[in-house]
């Protein structure tokens, strides 16, 4: 069993914050957040709840990355060699919508295409609200990220999208890791 007691006498900082992740994925997840109605001032995109969401590949996560068992690549989400603990899964092409009803001032975001990804492809990560293009990531490729701040305030729906680079390969992945927004002063 994987207790805090056992975490704790690992040495390795990485090993114990991939050991710690994986015991999160054994608990129950939390009720997404509505971002149209929630009171907090910060919301991690991949704790909120949206209202479409589709993979070019696999299956719609949170927090991990969906692969089959015979990946052996394991559940989580990895950029720059470092496990990450927050993030959307988000093969190429995809698309995450969330209703925001315009209370919120940005959306602030790490694009990355995770480690281990074909090393022949790359994606781009765009942020939409109202059906126009607000921001757009370079073209990423396996390991890469970008940070991103984009201004959505007065956008009542916001989309986060990945999609393949032109003649590319379409077994592309990109996760949008560390992403949340920032409410309005009330």
């Amino acid at each position: 069993m994987l207790t805090d007691e056992a975490i704790a006498q690992v040495r390795d900082e990485e090993a114990r914050h991939r050991l710690q992740l994986l015991q999160r994925m054994t608990l129950p997840e939390a009720e997404p957040i509505p971002l149209d109605t929630t009171n907090d001032q910060r919301v991690i995109l991949s704790d909120a709840q949206w209202t479409k969401a589709e993979v070019g590949w696999g299956t719609v996560s949170r927090n991990r990355w969906s692969a089959p068992a015979d990946y052996e690549q394991g559940l989580l989400l990895r950029v720059g060699g470092k496990a990450v603990e927050k993030g959307l899964y988000a093969h190429a092409s995809s698309r995450f919508e969330f209703v925001t009803n315009a209370r919120w001032q940005t959306f602030n975001a790490t694009a990355a295409m995770r480690d281990g990804a074909p090393e022949f492809g790359s994606a781009v990560f765009i942020v939409e609200g109202d059906g126009v293009e607000l921001a757009r990531s370079h073209f990423l490729k396996s390991g890469e990220s970008e940070p991103m701040s984009v201004k959505i305030d007065g956008v009542k729906v916001a989309r986060a999208a990945h999609r393949r680079h032109r003649g590319k390969q379409p077994r592309l992945l990109v996760d949008v890791v560390r992403s949340r927004c920032r409410a309005k002063h009330r």
